[in-house]
């Protein structure tokens, strides 16, 4: 006897502008948003995604539910309204930048990835964060270009393609947001090897996954 609502599709707005769609597993009484899962096990992952569908739907409390296992799982997810200041990355006293990062292009890549953060925080997928990221350099007059596709590189050679959305950026400047509990797992090798096949010096690794975003750099030597 509990109204209940089924694969109801969201729109994902990053400053007015549509970044994305989210469609909830079941949204109960207006109020509670369930998602269910067939997976070995519950991961961080999973709860970062319950978590999108509560900030998406603007309510507090989540269910997430696992029947892959043996005995069915389950995760109670609720999402803080507390308010973030701004972060300014000038007075983030955790980051070091390489001194390839003091011209005045980098500085206001590093500060519209961290402004992506602060307005959307965790909890959303990787494509959710490149729209975002794309919309925020292009608010800031960047010459942007969503990419797609990686070429991958062994030995000097093409060898094929993979899906990897990335940001360039006036050509100079290449970023990768990803939205994952381990950037061990992103093969930065890869990146490199694309990254000097472009002719593109600097590269940023923006993991957005985490409470405060998570800057990687790579550089390559000319």
């Amino acid at each position: 006897g509990i109204h209940c609502v089924r694969q109801d599709d969201y729109a994902i707005l990053y400053k007015d502008n549509l970044v994305g769609r989210q469609i909830l597993d079941i949204f109960v009484a207006e109020e509670v948003v369930v998602e269910l899962k067939a997976q070995p096990k519950l991961t961080r992952l999973h709860a970062a995604q319950t978590t999108s569908y509560l900030k998406t739907t603007g309510k507090q409390v989540g269910l997430l539910f696992n029947f892959g296992t043996a005995h069915p799982e389950f995760k109670r997810v609720f999402l803080s309204q507390e308010r973030r200041s701004p972060v300014n990355p000038a007075e983030s006293p955790s980051q070091t930048w390489p001194g390839l990062l003091n011209s005045e292009t980098s500085y206001r890549v590093i500060g519209a990835l961290f402004e992506v953060h602060n307005v959307l925080g965790p909890g959303f997928v990787r494509r959710i964060y490149a729209q975002s990221c794309l919309r925020e350099l292009q608010f800031d007059g960047h010459n942007v270009e969503l990419q797609r596709r990686i070429l991958v590189h062994f030995r000097g050679q093409p060898i094929g393609e993979v899906a990897f959305e990335h940001l360039r950026i006036d050509s100079d400047i290449m970023v990768f947001p990803v939205a994952i509990d381990d950037t061990g797992k992103i093969q930065m090798a890869n990146l490199r090897r694309w990254m000097a096949a472009e002719g593109v010096s600097l590269g940023m690794l923006a993991n957005f996954h985490a409470p405060s975003l998570d800057l990687h750099f790579m550089v390559i030597s000319s």
